[in-house]
């Protein structure tokens, strides 16, 4: 871009009627690159936010979990893990589906659906018989169950 400002430049200097001040070139790549900056710095801060907001689930959740099933050290650390790892994944699942501009509120529930699934089915590999009853009645049941059936219905419609 700057190559081409200063091309023009030089090739209509001598005409007076074309020619545009160097300044003018140097304001106008000063507000570009000010603007570049800009949209840099907000993206990088949306990007943080939702890193943010991302841990601060995961924290809360560790801690409900742990205080609601009295989990043990070891467990705390599954949960915490698992929420991780499993929370950035469909996150970046997601973040893909919106890159390609998809507008089908379906596939954003199916990646939810297929993440809160692997949630559920971690936790019930290392839950004890008691923790799992008391998980179940929190309210995962019944998100299990809006699971299958939104499977069902899209086993059904195929």
């Amino acid at each position: 871009l700057l190559i081409i400002f200063v091309f023009t430049s030089i090739l209509f200097y001598k005409s007076n009627y074309f020619f545009i001040p160097m300044k003018f070139y140097f304001r106008l790549i000063l507000l570009i690159t000010s603007f570049v900056s800009l949209c840099t710095y907000v993206c990088a801060q949306i990007r943080q936010d939702r890193e943010k907001q991302r841990l601060d689930y995961i924290e809360k959740e560790t801690d409900r979990l742990t205080s609601m099933l009295s989990l043990e050290d070891w467990q705390v650390f599954y949960v915490d893990s698992i929420l991780s790892y499993n929370t950035a994944q469909m996150e970046f699942e997601l973040e893909m589906l919106r890159e390609q501009k998809v507008s089908n509120a379906n596939l954003y529930i199916d990646i939810r659906d297929k993440w809160g699934q692997n949630t559920y089915n971690a936790y019930k590999k290392f839950f004890s018989k008691e923790q799992w009853k008391k998980y179940l009645k929190t309210g995962a049941l019944k998100e299990q169950k809006e699971r299958e059936k939104r499977r069902n219905e899209a086993e059904k419609s195929k």
